[in-house]
């Protein structure tokens, strides 16, 4: 019996546990990226809080998180390609699939932004990176994303 009852609680205790955070065992390259991206934000910005998304069942090498501070949330997702050619005709592809699509110089030569929530799409090495804000006043937008542009790139690197 008591057996029975260990082996129920470890198996609860497993299902629970997986569905928090990052997935189990071996981190992927966009998680490992994401992890240090937000020990950074938590240190150079720590009213801004983090929230792991989980990505979609099946996803590889993707990580997302949001981060809130009071009203304002900016969706930070990573993907990482293969290879930095993969990365680029893929941003490239997005980008040609998209209407009204506005480059952003100020953010990086290779970003651009589309729809209403104007959300930027960057491409550093193999990392394409999609940011989406919601809450910020156009005035300080820029100065935001720039903060925040600013350290994923500096973290965007696979060693």
């Amino acid at each position: 019996m008591n057996k029975l009852f260990l082996v129920g609680f470890l198996c609860l205790f497993n299902i629970v546990g997986q569905g928090q955070g990052r997935t189990q065992g071996r981190f992927s390259d966009a998680e490992r990226i994401s992890d240090h991206i937000a020990e950074n934000i938590q240190r150079t910005m720590p009213d801004w809080k983090r929230k792991i998304i989980q990505p979609i069942e099946g996803s590889e090498n993707v990580a997302v998180d949001q981060w809130i501070s009071g009203s304002q949330v900016i969706t930070i997702s990573l993907v990482v390609n293969a290879t930095q050619v993969q990365a680029e005709n893929s941003h490239r592809a997005f980008k040609d699939r998209k209407r009204n699509v506005r480059d952003e110089p100020s953010f990086g030569a290779e970003s651009f932004s589309f729809g209403a929530d104007r959300i930027l799409i960057l491409e550093h090495g193999r990392v394409n990176i999609t940011i989406r804000h919601q809450g910020l006043q156009s005035e300080e937008a820029d100065h935001v994303l720039k903060g925040f542009i600013s350290i994923i790139r500096s973290e965007c690197t696979l060693n």
